[in-house]
């Protein structure tokens, strides 16, 4: 099965070490983490699993030891989360930008 990296929305993406050779690197993920407006992310891990990124301030750069998202955060600006989790670099195949608001959804239109 391809990624959607690999076919219509590569340009909503960065990496795939497993697949390409290309590693997802840290300052890309700080660039990432920085751009306003934000949109929402979904990182693939390399184990197959996913992690939803709604907001910029539930992911922190943590130094050399990975990435730490914390889970479970319902609004931006948020500071109650229920869990969280450390990922390695090397285990990020691929991060997704969701189009539309917190959680990829879309506001409607007036």
């Amino acid at each position: 099965m391809s990624s959607p990296c690999e076919t219509s929305n590569a340009s909503n993406c960065l990496g795939q070490s497993a697949r390409t050779g290309v590693i997802v690197q840290v300052q890309e993920i700080q660039e990432v983490l920085a751009r306003r407006p934000f949109n929402p992310l979904r990182l693939h891990k390399s184990d197959g699993k996913t992690v939803k990124i709604p907001f910029s301030h539930v992911a922190i750069v943590f130094g050399k030891r990975g990435l730490l998202v914390f889970k479970g955060v319902k609004r931006e600006g948020s500071h109650v989360a229920k869990s969280f989790e450390i990922i390695p670099y090397e285990q990020i195949e691929w991060i997704e930008q969701q189009r539309g608001g917190a959680n990829g959804r879309r506001k409607k239109a007036s």
